[in-house]
Formats: structure tokens, C-alpha cells, sequence
């Protein structure tokens, strides 16, 4: 049987090497030599499978389900009959069935069992796949139906059907559909569970590369099944995880679920941060309704925003493990964002705009270098995240200021070390200190322990709903016994006052908890919620400065009711993401790549 070149494979190879020709070849044990067609050169584009016939060769398109009938139209699908150079096989059956009478002259041909269509009829042509259900993964020939049967025969298994795709990188793989008993788990765990059973009675390279879980199987209308109909595994850019041959299925799986799932959880930071920041703590004059729900409403963001997100930050950082160079322009990319968050000082307009959440790019590289650090000191994670809880509580709500900086000064021309920092920020080193631990344990788990968050997210439908009952229950429940702001405090302090007082062992694992039910809540998100999540980045360089005046916004919203008013709340910021947020992070996406092409 015959497998087109990959055309991932065919691309790389040319710009590998530009000056050279690839040529790809057809034969076969049964078809060799001349009887064989003419190795053909592969086009720049990378589109393979194509090859020329011979002009005194024997090759013959025909319906698969009668060999007496020719297709000779250009584009039309047909099995393709070649000469054989072989008499037939050991065994008689199979060659009969192989080796047929030649119904349009003399001699016998052989039935190759490709699908290929005339590009140019009785010249040229190409491979469209299999009549059967074998097909060829890393090299290697499986047959469908016998993953099928082999499926069906475990337990719990009420029905299965298998199909190939084909991936970005121009591999062939298998996918198979399953209708299980309620008794066995889905989800990730499921499919682990059923390519560990298969592959004690299958070989590894007919073990599926995706398993998935449907309520029935479709069928013709003859009660066979329709493999056709068998759903399109959902793999985009972002999950082609695998190289040219397939390698590392089950790691890349693995890999793009772990990505969705941090670009839904980063969404729920990008929405929270500007209700945060632009929202006020008072609404005098709005109805007692919406005054006590948006209590609850920054309670709520707040434990989304900076904090949650050195949670998410932090375990996909231990994922990757940067090298020392990806660690170095990372961090420069972050210095240069916390530079270029200076522009407010230099225009008189501006002076008094709010630059101060920007003090979390410095925390993030100060995380950053603590955690690699330890890392190649040989210190586990679990220590100096444990380092930096017994430390917050000792130096609480100490204000982040610069002793020698006037905080009353807001231009660069008055006072230059504003580019390099502010006087003061919002915020207490008590905060930045937790938010460290916070980073350091999550940076440990991605590292040492990832099957938790894993686990985590193949969690059941049943389970993520009672995972986010169970987080509004506690968020709602935390948010009447603490105190969120304390408008007889300065600013910068204001947030939290009692938050390391004899409760702050509590709260820090309530925090924990409640990170670990979002979790498991989200998971993977929706399409939207992954969409606002990639303009994380953008949303935070810019809500700061170009904001609209949403408190006008509910003010005159004010005649349709406090849900209208609650409405505006979150769709204003939602709406803001998924534009300005959106552009900005496609400046930042080019900068990005002109960087890594420099470095």
C-alpha cells in the first residue's frame, strides 16, 4: 500500500536545503522495477502523492466494486490496478483475491488497494487513500476493523469505530470513537485507561492517537457504521504538538489541553482586572441592590486578578522549563513592557494617571529569578514557597515605596527615575511576598507533580458543576467574614487590612482551594473564553489608560434597573478585551516575533 510523502516533511526539507531536488517514489514487493511508476520530483509547494505512469506500463483506475469498470474521468476516484512483477502470495486465497485476471487484455493484474484519481488521464496521477481500512501509521500497516474488535472486546465498551486523520504536519493517525457503560470514566482518564488496555493486545504503533466518547455510533442505513460520520478530532495550530511522524501523541494531547485551559483561565484575570481598576468601592446614590451586589462583585474579581493569575502563570512556566536564552528574552520582553508603562509621565495631561499596576511586571521577573535560582541550586519548589508564606505575614501591609522619590511628582522631565520606577505603587510587600509563594508552589506542581492539574481537568461534566457551586459557595461565604477595604486607610494599604492577621494560615489555604475548584470549574473553557484569554496581555498594558467612563455608563443606565446596571458591569469590560485588548496584543504578538528572530 502506498502513503504520500508528508508535506510538512517536503516543506522542511526545502528549506532545508533549496538548492536540491525530492524525488518520491511508488512501489511494491508485488510491483517493482519498470513495472513500477517513475520516481517523481516533488513541487516546491509541497503537494505529494503525484507520479507519472510509464508509457509502456500497465496502470489502471477502476471501481473498487467492479473491477470491469475503467475510470478514465480526470478527479474521479478509482483503485488502482497495476502489472505485477510477483506470481502471487504463500498463501492461495490471497492471491486470488489480489491477483486478478486482467479484464481488459491479456495477463494478470494486481489490485493495490489504493484510491488514486487521474490528474491527467493514462500520465499522471494521485494517491487518495485506501479502498480497505488499512492504513499506514509511522511506516507501519493497521487495520481498523481489528482496533475496532479489539476495542469492543473490553470491558464496559459497548461500541467502537475507528478512522484516520490526518494532522497539521501531514501525519496519518488514527482516532477512535467508543460508546462506553456509564461505569467506566471519560475524559482524559478514560483514554488513558483504553490505550493502556490496547496496547497489551495490540502492537504500539496501532495504539489510536485520540480517543473520544459518544453516546452512539452513527450508522448507514444498512446498520453498518458510517466511519464517515465520525467527528473530526479537534485539533488546530496550537494542538499540533507532534512532529513529522507522529511521534508523542499522548504528550501532546496533553499539552494542548493544558494550553486551552490557560487561556480560559486567563480570561477570567483579563475581564476581572479592569472592573477592578476602574470600579470604585462606593455608588452613592445608586439603589441598595446594586451597591451590595457590586460588594460582591469585587470581591469576586479581586480573586481573580493578580493573585489567581500567578497561580496559572506559575504552573505553565514549571511546564515549560525555559532555557537560559528563553529565560533571558523573556524577561527583557517584561522589562521593556514595565519601561514603556512610564508614558504617562511624559505629558502634563496625563500627570496623576494611574500607572501603578505595572509593579507586577517587576514582581513576575523578581518570581522568575527567585524560581531559577533555586532551581539550579538543586532547592526544591516546596521550599521557598514555604519561605515566602512565613515571611508575608512579618512584613504585612508595608507600603511599596521609594523613600527618596517625591510621590507628589508625576513627570519624567521633574523626576527621570520615574522611567525606572514609580514613588509608590498599590499594593503592600506583604501581598507581593504571598503572591511569590503563591507562583513558586504553582511553578513546583507544573514541575514535579503536572498529573494533578491533569487529572484536574478531565474531571466529569457533574464534577466541574459541583466544583463551581462549591467556589461561589466559598468566595460568597469569605466575602461576608472578611473586610475587602478600609476607605480610612490610604490607598495603597486600603485593600485587605485584617488579611495576615490569626486567620491568614485559613485564608491561605482557602485560597488554595479555591483555585483548585476553578480549576476544575473551567477546564478547558469555550472558544470565547479562550479568545479573551490570548488578549490578556494587551488588556493589561492599556485598560489603564484608554477606559471608558463606565461609571457614566451605569449612571445613565440607571432608569433600566440595577441588572441592566450589573449587565454593563461585565459586558463593557468583556466588549473591551475582545477589541482594544485584541489589537494591542497583535502589536505585542509582531514584537515578540521580530525579538525571537533577532536573539
Amino acid at each position: 500500500m502506498a502513503e504520500a510523502l508528508p508535506s510538512a516533511l517536503a516543506l522542511h526539507f526545502y528549506s532545508q536545503y533549496p538548492q536540491a531536488h525530492l524525488l518520491e517514489s511508488y512501489a511494491s514487493s508485488e510491483v517493482q522495477g519498470s513495472k513500477a511508476f517513475l520516481s517523481t520530483e516533488v513541487s516546491r509547494d509541497g503537494i505529494t502523492g503525484q507520479f507519472r505512469v510509464r508509457s509502456a506500463q500497465m496502470a489502471v483506475l477502476v471501481d473498487p466494486a467492479d473491477t470491469t469498470r475503467k475510470v478514465e474521468t480526470p478527479g474521479q476516484t478509482g483503485e488502482l490496478l497495476l502489472e505485477p512483477t510477483a506470481l502471487g502470495y504463500l498463501d492461495a486465497k490471497q492471491t486470488s483475491q489480489r491477483f486478478i485476471p486482467n479484464p481488459f487484455g491479456p495477463g494478470k493484474l494486481f489490485r493495490t488497494g489504493d484510491l488514486c484519481r487521474w490528474l491527467e488521464v493514462g500520465q499522471r496521477l494521485q494517491l487518495a487513500g485506501r479502498v480497505d481500512f488499512q492504513v499506514k501509521v509511522s511506516g507501519k500497516l493497521v487495520e481498523l476493523e481489528h482496533v475496532e474488535r479489539a476495542t469492543e472486546c473490553l470491558q464496559g465498551i459497548r461500541q467502537a469505530a475507528a478512522r484516520t486523520f490526518t494532522r497539521a504536519s501531514g501525519t496519518m493517525v488514527v482516532a477512535l470513537y467508543v460508546v462506553a457503560e456509564r461505569s467506566r470514566p471519560k475524559g482524559p482518564d478514560g483514554e488513558r485507561m483504553i490505550k493502556e488496555e490496547l496496547s497489551k493486545v495490540l502492537p504500539s504503533h496501532a495504539i489510536p492517537a485520540f480517543v473520544g466518547f459518544l453516546d452512539t455510533i452513527p450508522l448507514l442505513k444498512t446498520g453498518k457504521k458510517d466511519r464517515k460520520s465520525l467527528p473530526e478530532p479537534d485539533e488546530d495550530e496550537e494542538d499540533e504538538m507532534t512532529d513529522s511522524i507522529g511521534m508523542v501523541r499522548a504528550v501532546g494531547a496533553k499539552w494542548a489541553q493544558e494550553f486551552r485551559a490557560r487561556q480560559a483561565l486567563c480570561a477570567l484575570s483579563a475581564v476581572s482586572l479592569p472592573i477592578q481598576h476602574w470600579m470604585p468601592h462606593d455608588f452613592p446614590g445608586e439603589s441598595q441592590f446594586f451597591q451590595h451586589a457590586m460588594v460582591f462583585v469585587h470581591f469576586f474579581v479581586s480573586r481573580l486578578a493578580v493573585g489567581f493569575l500567578m497561580w496559572v502563570v506559575g504552573y505553565l512556566d514549571g511546564r515549560l522549563q525555559r532555557t537560559s536564552q528563553q529565560f533571558v528574552v523573556q524577561c527583557m520582553l517584561i522589562f521593556g513592557m514595565y519601561l514603556l508603562m512610564s508614558w504617562p509621565g511624559l505629558f502634563s495631561v496625563t500627570q496623576g494617571m494611574a500607572t501603578f499596576h505595572r509593579w507586577s511586571c517587576v514582581a513576575y521577573i523578581g518570581y522568575r529569578i527567585v524560581q531559577r535560582s533555586c532551581t539550579s541550586s538543586g532547592i526544591p519548589g516546596w521550599v521557598p514557597a514555604l519561605v515566602c508564606y512565613l515571611v508575608a505575614p512579618l512584613v504585612g501591609h508595608m507600603p511599596l515605596r521609594v523613600g527618596f522619590m517625591d510621590p507628589a511628582v508625576f513627570s519624567i522631565w521633574q523626576q527621570p527615575l520615574l522611567v525606572l520606577t514609580d514613588a509608590e505603587f498599590n499594593g503592600t510587600v506583604g501581598f507581593i511576598v504571598r503572591d511569590c509563594g503563591n507562583y513558586l508552589i504553582a511553578c513546583y506542581i507544573g514541575m514535579t507533580k503536572p498529573e494533578i492539574v491533569q487529572k484536574a481537568l478531565g474531571r466529569s461534566r457533574r464534577s466541574a458543576i459541583l466544583a463551581g457551586v462549591a467556589w461561589i459557595v466559598l468566595t460568597a461565604s469569605w466575602s461576608s467574614m472578611d473586610v475587602q477595604f478600609d476607605s480610612t486607610l490610604e490607598a495603597n494599604v486600603a485593600d485587605w487590612p485584617n488579611y495576615f492577621d490569626h486567620w491568614y494560615p485559613c485564608r491561605v489555604l482557602t485560597e488554595f482551594l479555591s483555585v483548585a475548584m476553578l480549576v476544575m470549574f473551567v477546564g478547558e473553557g469555550t472558544v470565547i473564553l479562550r479568545f479573551l484569554g490570548r488578549n490578556l496581555v494587551g488588556s493589561f498594558l492599556v485598560h489603564m489608560y484608554i477606559r471608558p467612563d463606565i461609571q457614566g455608563l451605569i449612571w445613565w443606565a440607571r432608569p433600566a434597573g440595577p441588572l441592566v446596571q450589573l449587565a454593563l458591569v461585565f459586558a463593557i469590560p468583556v466588549a473591551y478585551v475582545a477589541t482594544f485588548g485584541a489589537a494591542v496584543q497583535m502589536l505585542i504578538m509582531e514584537a515578540v516575533k521580530y525579538t525571537r528572530a533577532f536573539t
